[in-house]
């Protein structure tokens, strides 16, 4: 997970050892020894080398993430304001995927509506850019399993339950039929360098940029 280096280096050593073989792979066991001697025989979390790998490939090849957003996309619209939808989730990606779905669908708090302009609330709140007729927002923090829990049951150590409640949208954020489909910034444009607040002696504000030490070396 969030190893993109060694990512590449699995991918680029199975492909390069289907061609020094000279055929397709007939057996995962020789995909997991492929891998396994890439990652050096090590694992972070003292399982196999190679079981992150082959769970990345069934996720992959199943489209589990779009699977859940489109449980997602296809399950709020049925449940009655003030209803709730639970998802349990294991894997960090799926979380990602279930917090991605409620930040598409939230509405923007009152100290944010009244402290940023519309033209920003429609970037941050991308809802606000379409003409779905419900909001989303969450319950309550997600819930993870005790100490007792996991000591009954290990696989519920990743665990997460998340409660997303339906809710109605308010007029003052529905937008006209003409602005609703308007298009928004990409994450990439979004995610700006700020401009620094301070600058050394001798130096005039740019970019900004770590501030310096003060205790310790360099």
């Amino acid at each position: 997970d969030d190893d993109p280096i060694m990512a590449l280096r699995i991918a680029e050593a199975v492909i390069e050892e289907q061609r020094r073989v000279g055929k397709a792979y007939t057996s995962t066991l020789d995909v997991a020894e492929v891998i396994r001697q890439v990652k050096l025989g090590n694992d972070d979390r003292g399982q196999h080398p190679a079981k992150l790998a082959f769970q990345a490939f069934r996720v992959f090849i199943n489209h589990e993430m779009e699977q859940l957003t489109a449980f997602l996309e296809g399950a709020l619209p049925l449940i009655k304001p003030g209803g709730h939808a639970v998802v349990i989730t294991f894997k960090r990606p799926e979380a990602v995927a279930v917090k991605s779905f409620l930040r598409d669908h939230e509405e923007p708090s009152l100290a944010m509506a009244n402290s940023l302009s519309l033209e920003r609330l429609r970037e941050l709140y991308p809802l606000l850019r379409t003409s779905k007729p419900f909001a989303v927002r969450q319950a309550c923090a997600a819930l993870v399993p005790t100490s007792a829990e996991m000591s009954l049951n290990r696989r519920s150590r990743s665990s997460m339950v998340h409660v997303l409640e339906r809710i109605e949208r308010s007029p003052q954020w529905l937008e006209p039929q003409g602005l609703a489909a308007a298009p928004g910034r990409s994450l990439r444009q979004l995610f700006r360098r700020p401009q620094a607040v301070w600058a050394l002696p001798g130096q005039s504000p740019g970019f900004a940029q770590p501030p310096p030490r003060v205790s310790g070396s360099w």
